[in-house]
């Protein structure tokens, strides 16, 4: 999981990315995050920045702020507003000292039956959130502030038991009970 830093031609942001894994199993170093984190603005994908292990040993922040496990730069690859995904190719490999590791994934229809989300909530160290019940299809469409509308059942639904999310948390991998991404965090009303 990693903190994005947006640099946009109208201002700068955070949102949160994946390094997920490919089919080919061969570590091309694709991030997977949220297409509303860029939608309506100008990316500037040389400058954006990828902080992988941006974390601490324990669920409060730290004394002090961890260093910098960066990669600068990236490449559009997909995207897609509707279901609002958002596939990048990072400049440079990830390199081994920074322990990234590349999610598995699973794209079977089964519903997952507890989830868990890991993100940088307004670009803070990393948080992990969990929901302990099985999550449901969401089966209406979902119009959103943009004009898009997303159709019935291309979301789940949950809820954490177990800490919550804000903006930077955008685009965060959901995770099933296997430990593998299913989904990522569009929005809803954190609590």
């Amino acid at each position: 999981v990693c903190r994005i830093y947006m640099v946009l031609q109208q201002g700068i942001g955070d949102c949160t990315g994946t390094l997920i894994n490919n089919t080919a199993n061969n570590g091309v170093p694709y991030v997977i995050s949220a297409f509303h984190c860029m939608d309506g603005y100008t990316p500037m994908w040389d400058l954006w920045r990828f902080d992988f292990r941006y974390q601490s040993e324990t669920c409060a922040n730290p004394a002090s702020e961890p260093a910098f496990q960066s990669i600068l730069g990236c490449d559009f690859r997909a995207g897609r507003r509707e279901n609002d995904f958002l596939l990048l190719e990072l400049f440079y490999s990830i390199p081994t000292s920074y322990q990234a590791f590349f999610a598995g994934w699973d794209r079977s229809p089964v519903v997952p039956a507890r989830s868990v989300f890991m993100h940088h909530p307004l670009g803070d160290i990393k948080k992990i959130s969990v929901d302990t019940h099985a999550a449901t299809i969401f089966n209406a469409p979902i119009q959103w502030n943009t004009g898009v509308t997303t159709p019935i059942a291309h979301h789940f639904r949950l809820r954490p038991d177990i800490g919550s999310f804000q903006v930077g948390s955008s685009g965060a991998g959901l995770f099933n009970q296997n430990k593998r991404f299913v989904g990522q965090l569009h929005g809803g009303y954190s609590s």
